[in-house]
């Protein structure tokens, strides 16, 4: 999830600099929001098709509980109202420097890492954890993207021995005098740098996967907010268990079963994309007009 904020906001960076006064960053917030309802509606419909204990939405909790999940969210839809929430608040305090920002995120951070340890709290303190890397992304775009263009062999080199020197000193906590919860953020920021690296090797040198790779990231959306239901929904068909128990899986399973679940959401969104089904996945064409009005396109 690192990641995941972080290159966000790296996508981001640009409207959000800029403030409420862009109409892309309204645009961007107002869309997230928009996701977040259409398919917390759609979780909360289908929930008794999930097994017990695994259910995303009690039907018990009914339009109350609905509202509640924009302040206490427990589905998988918590990442987008995380971007939809750090976009805005990013934008409202733009006008403070990015010293002030990132420190400030940073003790959030490791304080959110505390707070769970003791309460065990929902997703939403996952959103205020991850705020620091979706700032990274925001504000030190300019450095990424020179690290990773002119410096991607010693950006991935410097990354990945940071990440091992933080992961392997988590045990010895004492000795050093920080606490892991330091210590995370800072295995988790050298975790992206190392990701980004990687897939900026991948596409620039190795031709063969980068028009797949890109086809993919273009539709992450659909298979964000599609793939637990489609995994449940494998789950039941009968004899499922015994191809689960083939000797097999445990080598395959990783790398073919998400690959197969996120051909299925793809699919499931090329053949939405041709009906009235696509507003579940995009606002109608009316209120992103009026959203984008004044601005250049989103």
């Amino acid at each position: 999830m690192p990641t995941l904020f972080a290159i966000s906001g790296f996508l981001l960076s640009s409207r959000i600099r800029r403030g409420w006064g862009d109409a892309r960053t309204r645009f961007s917030v107002a869309h997230s929001l928009y996701l977040y309802a259409i398919w917390l509606l759609i979780y909360a419909i289908v929930a008794p098709w999930f097994p017990t204990g695994a259910q995303p939405l009690s039907t018990a909790d009914g339009w109350i509980g609905l509202g509640a999940q924009f302040v206490n969210p427990h589905t998988m839809l918590w990442f987008i109202l995380g971007l939809a929430f750090w976009t805005a608040a990013l934008a409202a305090v733009r006008f403070l420097p990015v010293w002030v920002i990132l420190p400030v995120l940073f003790v959030v951070a490791v304080l959110s890492l505390e707070i769970e340890w003791v309460t065990q709290a929902d997703f939403y303190i996952r959103i205020l954890r991850y705020g620091f890397y979706f700032a990274v992304g925001v504000y030190l775009r300019p450095a990424l993207e020179r690290a990773i263009n002119e410096y991607v062999w010693i950006t991935a080199g410097c990354s990945l021995a940071v990440y091992v020197i933080v992961r392997f000193a988590a045990p010895v906590e004492n000795i050093l005098g920080m606490s892991v919860s330091v210590l995370t953020p800072l295995r988790d920021l050298s975790a992206v740098a190392l990701a980004m690296s990687a897939l900026a090797a991948i596409v620039t040198h190795v031709s063969v996967v980068r028009v797949p790779l890109v086809w993919v990231g273009e539709r992450t959306l659909p298979v964000y907010v599609l793939h637990s239901l489609v995994i449940w929904t494998i789950v039941k068909i009968p004899g499922w268990s015994a191809v689960v128990q083939l000797p097999i899986q445990k080598y395959v399973a990783p790398v073919v079963w998400t690959a197969i679940v996120a051909l299925i959401c793809i699919g499931i969104y090329a053949l939405a994309l041709k009906t009235p089904a696509r507003y579940l996945f995009d606002m109608p064409d009316a209120w992103r007009a009026v959203l984008r009005r004044d601005n250049v396109s989103a």
